[in-house]
């Protein structure tokens, strides 16, 4: 009996799920169909640009299971392009960043893990739930201001639930001539961080940063780090639901 495969980490199921050629005088009827976590490969190595290795441990597989999924969704892709075929995404053994199973097709009881959750199902469940909260910085110090820029801020100051700690990141991407705010995008999924907290965001930021999964909250330019944060902890920040600049 063939072993069941593991569960692959996704950060979301996209709304649009269904791709048709045009100018086509018949009504597509052969179609290819991509898995969420085929579409997943494709999203973090195609559209955010990360190397297989990172993309492999965001999706919790090793580098080989990456790979192999990698492969399939780019036949897949090719074979709709060339032979004219629609593409449709659906299926596949995946788990939500938030805990649903498709498998079991729900959500993960606290008691209860997915094949890749076991190092965390020991975990307070308020410490598993809170990730890591990168915030805009005028300087490396956790009582600088908010930089008001995301895409040119001077450092992110990333701050681990887990350990309760700020770390200092520069962003060496800012004076970059072009492409600031979707470099600081995949600088901030890098280093695993799931907020952010910043003053203004641009449409082209905003999108990867949605893409990847990372909540978006607002803080006044004239506040402190440590000051946000605290903001951030009691739900006193707005969370962007659109770019504000």
């Amino acid at each position: 009996m063939p072993r069941r495969a593991k569960c692959r980490r996704v950060s979301f199921v996209p709304e649009i799920n269904f791709f048709s050629p045009v100018g086509h005088h018949q009504i597509c009827q052969d179609e290819v169909v991509l898995s969420v976590e085929e579409f997943e490969a494709l999203r973090l190595k195609d559209y955010l640009n990360l190397e297989q290795e990172e993309a492999a441990r965001q999706m919790h597989v090793s580098r080989q299971t990456y790979q192999r999924v990698l492969g399939e969704a780019h036949f897949k892709i090719a074979d709709a392009l060339t032979n004219g075929k629609g593409i449709r995404i659906q299926g596949g053994n995946f788990c939500l960043g938030d805990g649903y199973c498709r498998r079991r097709t729900r959500f993960l009881a606290y008691d209860e893990s997915c094949q890749f959750e076991k190092e965390t199902q020991k975990k307070d469940r308020s410490e598993a739930e809170l990730g890591k909260i990168a915030i805009t910085a005028a300087g490396g110090d956790p009582e600088a201001n908010i930089d008001a820029r995301f895409g040119r801020c001077s450092h992110f100051m990333l701050w681990d639930p887990q350990s309760s700690d700020f770390t200092a990141i520069e962003n060496k991407g800012g004076e970059a001539a072009h492409g600031a705010g979707t470099g600081a995008a995949q600088l901030l999924l890098k280093n695993q961080a799931q907020v952010l907290i910043t003053n203004k965001i641009g449409p082209k930021a905003f999108a990867a940063l949605k893409s990847a999964g990372i909540k978006v909250f607002s803080a006044s330019e004239t506040e402190t780090i440590t000051g946000v944060l605290k903001k951030y902890l009691n739900n006193q920040l707005e969370q962007l639901n659109e770019p504000n600049n």
